[in-house]
């Protein structure tokens, strides 16, 4: 972004986004990570280890802690 930035107007308080749609740009990086993310969900869910499964899907017993509930890779596939 830094050097779209530099190459239409660096003096301009632009957003990414309109730097993006002018220049006809799309973001590979998110993509491709998202990719991945999402070929390794369905790797663990086909797989044969229960444990793995248990603990991606957060289905382990006990006593949730105190303050803000930690972000589970679940609810981070889903979005």
């Amino acid at each position: 972004m830094w050097f779209y930035r530099r190459l239409l107007s660096w003096k301009e308080k632009r957003t990414d986004e309109a730097i993006l749609a002018e220049l006809q740009v799309r973001r590979h990086l998110l993509e491709s990570i998202r990719k991945r993310k999402l070929s390794f969900f369905g790797h663990i869910c086909r797989s044969k280890c229960t444990l793995m499964k248990d603990i991606i899907q957060g289905k382990l017993e006990g006593k949730t802690g105190r303050g803000r509930p930690r972000a589970a890779y679940l609810d981070n596939i889903k979005t």
